[in-house]
């Protein structure tokens, strides 16, 4: 999401402790998601982007569920 990206073609908010930058490549459109905090965050973002494809999560594990667990990131396809 961040590396193949200029900042102009990046969308970035804070949601309490959940990260959640947006972006556009060649390949469609990616969603990092990352939770700062030590327990798991549930946010309307989440439920509303869970049904799209895991590609890469920091615990390596490939599914979201409605929360996203403590001091997790995943990039959605």
């Amino acid at each position: 999401v961040l590396r193949s990206l200029d900042r102009g073609h990046l969308d970035a908010r804070g949601d309490g402790y959940l990260l959640v930058v947006r972006g556009n490549t060649a390949a469609g459109e990616r969603i990092l998601l990352a939770n700062l905090a030590p327990t798991p965050v549930k946010a309307a973002v989440v439920a509303k982007e869970r049904h799209r494809p895991v590609l890469v999560a920091s615990d390596g594990r490939n599914e979201l569920g409605d929360a996203l667990e403590g001091h997790r990131a995943v990039i959605l396809g």
